[in-house]
This record gives structure tokens, sequence and C-alpha cells, in this order.
């Protein structure tokens, strides 16, 4: 969303059916990182729900530009 950013994931298996990522993208040019977390839950076979958040920060004015929690349910076939 910037001109410059940098991003920075990393990702955790706990269980086979639990896994979470955590991310981060960083942009110098307007001081401003967004965080995005995630929580991933195995329900069985070809089902999954995950938790996504996203959290906008600006360093400048020292605010939260915004926060978003997501739910979804996934069906794979």
């Amino acid at each position: 969303p910037y001109k410059f950013s940098g991003f920075l994931q990393l990702a955790k298996a706990f269980t086979p059916i639990i896994s979470a990522t955590a991310s981060v993208m960083y942009s110098p040019t307007n001081q401003s990182v967004i965080l995005i977390p995630n929580l991933t839950y195995d329900l069985g076979s070809n089902w999954e729900i995950d938790v996504t958040g996203q959290s906008f920060f600006e360093f400048d004015n020292y605010q939260t530009l915004g926060n978003n929690f997501f739910l979804r349910l996934r069906w794979s076939f």
C-alpha cells in the first residue's frame, strides 16, 4: 500500500490441527506498520476455520489508523 515497504512473516504449526502466523509490514516512507496475526484450526476432513486480524499504526502522530478482525470457514474439495 506504500511506495516503499518491507514484509516479514513467521509461521508455526503448534499441533497438526492448530497453526499460527504473524506478519508485519513496515513503511519507512510514512513511518507506519501493519500487524497481521492469524490463527488456523483444522475442524476435520477438508474444513478449516481461520481468525485473522489487521492493525494499522502510524508513528508520526502515534495513532492507530484502524483494526479489523475476520473469521473464515473454509471447505476444500
